[in-house]
């Protein structure tokens, strides 16, 4: 059996899946790395788009709007959505558990009651969770992460939209790879001026 090859996406983050689209890229699906207290959710068309975002507390699930938009070519297709939370793994603290209860609580009530978008929940014991190119969910190994090239600078850009934007409105996601290549350009969410008076440099 050949080795998965997943393209991994960083803490708020996304990575897709066109079957229309070629890639330079040789991959077998979608995966996170440790989502911690992050949650993860697919959006998988019955065009055979496939959409995953990392999603930690500070995104906003308007950015979860836009991934079934695009999967879905704006309402013209069927799709499923999944949101993956880890629950049984021993490394948790009670206050994690919390959280992940907490947040998936929240976007429950977003997807649902705000919007009346229905999901199907899974629970993973594991650190990761991955989608392979038919939409069948599984559990991945480390060894099988393709990273981006700039993953350092993705996280890098990540903390700073965590500290200077509006987790209720303006949290971006980064979008790491479109389904035929990796993001050459991580833009930050806030001009250098509040990001400097922000942190305190000046």
């Amino acid at each position: 059996m050949s080795r998965e090859r997943l393209i991994c996406a960083n803490q708020d983050c996304i990575v897709r899946y066109d079957p229309a689209v070629n890639s330079g890229i040789d991959f077998t699906g979608l995966a996170t790395d440790d989502l911690q207290s992050c949650l993860a959710v697919i959006v998988c068309g019955e065009n055979g788009r496939i959409s995953l975002t990392h999603k930690s507390r500070q995104l906003p699930f308007t950015e979860i709007l836009k991934e079934i938009d695009w999967v879905s070519r704006g309402d013209q297709g069927s799709y499923q959505l999944f949101v993956i939370r880890q629950v049984d793994n021993v490394m948790l603290s009670d206050h994690e558990r919390e959280l992940i209860s907490t947040h998936f609580s929240m976007l429950g009530k977003a997807l649902l009651v705000e919007k009346g978008i229905s999901f199907i929940t899974q629970e993973n014991a594991t650190h990761s969770i991955a989608v392979n190119l038919s939409g069948e969910i599984f559990e991945p190994t480390d060894d099988s992460f393709l990273r981006a090239p700039n993953v350092d600078l993705f996280k890098v850009v990540n903390d700073i939209n965590r500290i200077v934007c509006d987790p209720a409105v303006n949290m971006p996601g980064l979008l790491q790879f479109d389904g035929s290549k990796w993001s050459e350009e991580v833009s930050v969410a806030a001009d250098v001026n509040k990001i400097v008076s922000t942190i305190g440099i000046v």
